[in-house]
């Protein structure tokens, strides 16, 4: 009986997932604002414009901006100039790192969150490290677990099989519109035979996330199989610790960013 509880309850959560509107997720002017991100040449004003439309996620950018997350060597103190200093692709990270930034109170949903951003710095690090173009495995790693972000239930790790996240996952991913190749680096992570340098990018960068949190942060505790995939990407395990001593500023503003 408790099994066919369980199932049940992991159907209607996916059916509760399929069934988000995706303004939920990123709201129309959000979306019209990651387009004109898109757009060659870009459109400054276009991009002031529509910032200004949405004080709330002005504002939520200029503190990512300022935090050591993104790493930038001055402040940033108007939106303005950060579009004209950060540029389209950085600043389209940021935006994404916002649609993560949910406000909550509860302590568990604050880990899930958590882990989405620590993953995704972590995957920006490692594919610099490994000499690889990061803003695939950046957004995946944001974006990996959003369904349980968006659609949090207390007690939710109960429904965390891998063939729930990766269903969930990918309709989400779909529903916002993201680029295939982020959809594919995301499957990729509940997939260990995934040898795509973007989905073991990311899966080093979970377990990494999980062995940074520790048990007072982490949401998960389950570690995929790091030793095998730093050695897919050339990568030693003293490489990998020196990348744990290196992000710790980041790793400190990013508990701060989440409070």
């Amino acid at each position: 009986m408790a099994a066919k509880g369980i199932k049940t309850e992991q159907a209607q959560w996916l059916e509760d997932v399929r069934v988000i509107d995706s303004d939920r997720v990123v709201n129309r002017n959000t979306q019209r604002l990651l387009q004109a991100l898109k757009a060659d040449p870009l459109s400054i004003r276009e991009i002031t414009k529509l910032l200004s439309l949405e004080p709330g996620l002005s504002a939520k950018l200029l503190m990512i901006c300022n935090s050591s997350f993104f790493g930038f060597p001055r402040e940033v103190a108007h939106i303005e100039e950060a579009v004209v200093i950060l540029g389209a692709l950085k600043l389209s990270n940021i935006v994404y790192s916002s649609v993560i930034m949910m406000p909550t109170q509860d302590i568990e949903h604050k880990k899930y969150i958590l882990h989405s951003l620590m993953t995704a710095m972590f995957c920006r690090v490692i594919a610099q490290q490994a000499g690889l173009r990061s803003e695939v495995p950046f957004t995946a790693g944001l974006f990996h677990i959003l369904p349980v972000i968006v659609n949090y239930q207390p007690g939710i790790s109960r429904l965390l099989s891998a063939t729930v996240l990766r269903t969930s996952v990918t309709q989400m991913m779909e529903n916002i519109n993201l680029p295939t190749s982020v959809i594919q680096a995301a499957e990729g992570l509940y997939n260990p035979n995934d040898t795509k340098p973007d989905s073991i990018c990311l899966r080093m960068a979970f377990d990494l996330s999980i062995i940074a949190m520790g048990k007072n942060y982490a949401a998960f505790s389950h570690i995929i199989n790091l030793e095998h995939d730093f050695n897919r990407l050339q990568m030693s395990p003293k490489t990998l610790a020196g990348l744990l001593k290196a992000t710790r500023t980041e790793q400190n503003e990013i508990i701060k960013l989440v409070g």
